[in-house]
């Protein structure tokens, strides 16, 4: 007799089997990059200011890239999340249909 598995365990089987984790991780490295590049524009862009106001644009820079940043990474995690959800979905259907074709042979 097959031993059940918890859903627990289903879900972390089916997550270890989808780029859950990878995704993840590279949307945050995406977003930490995407605050760099805000910062070094404002800086390039700042150049013929003097120090004072350089150093406050660069401030205020990284405050706007760090708050898209933010909301883009809420983003790409909300629709990673909503993707590994229609992943389990269809494999616990697919885990459904092939039980029910057992039963009815």
């Amino acid at each position: 007799m097959k031993k059940s598995k918890s859903s627990l365990e289903t879900l972390k089987a089916v997550r270890r089997n989808t780029a859950y984790t990878q995704s993840r991780t590279l949307s945050l490295v995406y977003c930490v990059l995407l605050v760099g590049v805000i910062g070094l524009l404002i800086f390039a862009a700042t150049n013929e200011q003097p120090f004072n106001h350089r150093l406050a644009w660069l401030f205020a820079g990284n405050l706007a890239g760090v708050a898209a940043s933010a909301c883009l990474y809420h983003y790409l995690v909300a629709h990673y999340d909503q993707s590994d959800a229609l992943l389990q979905v269809a494999k616990f259907q697919e885990r459904s249909i092939r039980t029910r074709n057992d039963a009815v042979a």
